[in-house]
Parts: structure tokens; C-alpha cells; sequence
């Protein structure tokens, strides 16, 4: 049993393998990264819709069913800025792209602002796509700082 909630703000998906004994059907795993798959040689099948409850039976049928009366795509921001790794695709959005594209629209702020910025460093861990690109961006020096 898998439920997203209404508006979508945590995501999840659904990954499945090729049964490992011929005679059973396919398996499945439910995981918030689609990253997660590859690990246990799964193939991302699709997102849980936001308000879907999915159920999957000891045979591996799957059945779902939109539960919620209202339900709208509303993700959170910290999923593609903080919490989920380069490698993941929430939403069909890569999140190593998004990371990107935010790096490259900081970059035009800074130099909007024209700060008088020496380094970048990645602050947090997770910020360092977004700072190779503003590096990148501003030809200045990409640094480990913490």
C-alpha cells in the first residue's frame, strides 16, 4: 500500500524488476528518489499521482485509485534544492538540471547586485551542483570549505 498525499509536496514512485523466480510476477519497490531503483536493478515504472493510493498484491498486480477529492501538483522546493540527490527525477524534472538552472539565475543576481565575491563553497553538501555553475558562471574559484 502507497498513498502520496494531495498535493504531491513529498514525491514517490514505483520501481519494479523481473521476478528473480520465473514462476512469480513482477516485483515491485515504492521509494520517494527514483535513484533508488538502480541499486536493486529496477526500472523506474511511474510517480504516484498526488491524492493516489496504489496497492500492490502478493501476485503483482497493481491496482490504484485517486482518493482524494481535491488534488493538485504542489511539490516542495527544498526536495530539488536540499533533500533529494543530483541523480533523482522528481516530478519529470532532473534535479541535477534544476540545481543547475538555479546556479545560473544566482549567478545573473550576483552580478545584478555586484557583490564582491572572492570563492564560492558549497554550503550545504547539497549545494554543490548550484555552486559549480555559479563558479562557472562568474569565473571565479570553486572551493571545499567545511
Amino acid at each position: 500500500l502507497a498513498f502520496r498525499d494531495p498535493y504531491g509536496v513529498r514525491p514517490l514512485s514505483i520501481g519494479r524488476r523481473a521476478p528473480v523466480d520465473s514462476d512469480k510476477g513482477w516485483e515491485y519497490a515504492v521509494a520517494s528518489e527514483d535513484c533508488t531503483f538502480g541499486p536493486l536493478e529496477m526500472t523506474h515504472l511511474r510517480d504516484v499521482a498526488p491524492g493516489e493510493c496504489v496497492i500492490i498484491d502478493q501476485e503483482g498486480n497493481i491496482t490504484s485509485e485517486q482518493v482524494s477529492e481535491k488534488s493538485e501538483l504542489k511539490p516542495c522546493v527544498f526536495e530539488y534544492i536540499y533533500l533529494a540527490r543530483p541523480d533523482s527525477v522528481l516530478n519529470d524534472i532532473s534535479v541535477y538540471e534544476y540545481q543547475l538552472a538555479m546556479g545560473t539565475r544566482l549567478a545573473r543576481k550576483i552580478q545584478e547586485t555586484k557583490w564582491p565575491i572572492d570563492v564560492v563553497v558549497p554550503v550545504p553538501d547539497g549545494s554543490r551542483p548550484a555552486c559549480i555553475q555559479i563558479s562557472a558562471e562568474l569565473g571565479l574559484p570553486y572551493r571545499e570549505g567545511l
